[in-house]
């Protein structure tokens, strides 16, 4: 068989595309060098949905939040046909309906800003922050656009507003309940993967791709047990991009632990200061698991310090906390010169036929598989209607994310 695509990595990014593509009913494989799908990135890290909530804080003009709202516009348009989507637009923020199996939970992130009031930086910075939370809270999302809906003036009486709450704040910290929320992973890439099974794709798991090569005007992909004939390919995994084109992939390092303890009255929260090495989060998975880390790191060798500094803090906050297992989360990233951090999805062309892939935030999922199709198609993709009419979950071929293996 010659496939009209082979999806080399089963992430997040391969099995949104492998749904994506199937839209348009193109014969895929997705080819897997783990025993099952989703098992090194995508099940390490917190399950947070971005709303571009945190990326206020960067000075860049609010390019991440825009790109991050601008990817709920396109959940809306692309993925409101799922049976266990369950976020909903309204005029006045986002709403969520009430699914035993959902894609996510009405489960909010505190922003706790560090005071720091003669700080004069920190100050505007935090509550600039504040300002374009309170503006992504109550957006109306039946307008759509919402990427589009911030000047690069800012609303100065709403700033002086959230100035006034930050300076006027009772303890080391200003609470805010941000628009960020939590994220069922598993059941979402589960829906994914199933639609696009349904519509004929295949799955080759333990299989890691070696080499590629062109014959009779096809690309040839090898493992080192078969070959697989695609008319185009598309790398997702940061190694196979690496190794088969020119594009340089940068490795940042996440230092993460799951603990146990009584969080039956803790809520999600990440503490945010101006010396950013003294920001730890934390996400509640149970009354009695959570997830806690914080920033990411350059340099691996720096990650056992600050994961003991991060487990330490929160003791300091719940006495009850105690480690399960520690671990560092990697990231892949395009390098670029002009940052030190690339929190987009990249999509390049290495040749006429091949491709690569790498989503800088899993919240982008949306945005990033609808995009690639339009790069390459260009046009949009079609809205689905050929969904499966069950809910089961078929999650056999989806591994359990790393809080969950930690529980178990």
């Amino acid at each position: 068989m010659v496939y009209d695509w082979v999806i080399v990595g089963g992430g997040v990014a391969g099995i949104s595309l492998a749904e994506v593509l199937t839209r348009r009913g193109c014969k895929i494989l997705l080819i897997e060098k783990n025993s099952l799908l989703a098992g090194e990135t995508t099940k390490e890290f917190h399950e947070w949905m971005h709303t571009g909530a945190l990326y206020t804080l960067l000075p860049d003009g609010n390019q991440t939040m825009k790109y991050l709202i601008g990817a709920i516009d396109d959940m809306f348009l692309y993925y409101s046909q799922f049976n266990n989507m369950n976020l909903i637009p309204t005029n006045k923020g986002l709403g969520f309906e009430k699914n035993i199996n959902s894609w996510f939970k009405d489960d909010y992130i505190s922003f706790r800003y560090r005071l720091r009031k003669y700080n004069p930086l920190w100050s505007l910075i935090s509550s600039r922050s504040i300002m374009n939370i309170e503006k992504i809270k109550n957006h109306d999302w039946l307008h759509r656009q919402g990427g589009n809906v911030f000047s690069s003036h800012s609303n100065y009486l709403s700033l002086a507003g959230s100035y006034h709450k930050y300076l006027t704040a009772k303890s080391d910290f200003f609470e805010y309940e941000s628009s960020d929320f939590v994220i069922n992973s598993r059941v979402m890439l589960a829906d994914l993967l199933n639609a696009a099974l349904t519509r004929g794709a295949e799955v080759v798991t333990n299989e890691e791709v070696i080499s590629i090569s062109k014959e009779s005007g096809n690309n040839v992909v090898f493992t080192k047990n078969e070959k697989y004939m695609a008319k185009k390919v598309v790398f997702c995994n940061s190694a196979g991009i690496s190794k088969f084109s020119d594009v340089k992939v940068k490795q940042s390092y996440a230092p993460m632990a799951v603990v146990s303890g009584d969080f039956s009255k803790t809520s999600n929260f990440v503490n945010l200061d101006y010396y950013v090495k003294k920001s730890i989060n934390l996400i509640k998975k149970t009354d009695e698991i959570a997830l806690i880390g914080g920033i990411t790191l350059s340099k691996k060798s720096s990650c056992d310090d600050y994961i003991k500094y991060v487990i330490n803090e929160h003791k300091k906050l719940n006495s009850s906390v105690s480690l399960i297992k520690k671990y560092v989360g990697i990231k892949n990233e395009f390098k670029f010169k002009e940052s030190n951090r690339n929190y987009l999805y990249n999509i390049s062309q290495i040749s006429d036929s091949v491709w690569s892939l790498i989503p800088g935030k899993y919240s982008l999922l949306f945005s990033f598989a609808p995009e690639f199709y339009k790069q390459v198609y260009k046009k949009n993709p079609p809205i689905s209607n050929d969904l499966p009419k069950s809910t089961t979950l078929n999650q056999s071929l989806i591994s359990p994310t790393t809080w969950q293996e930690a529980k178990l």
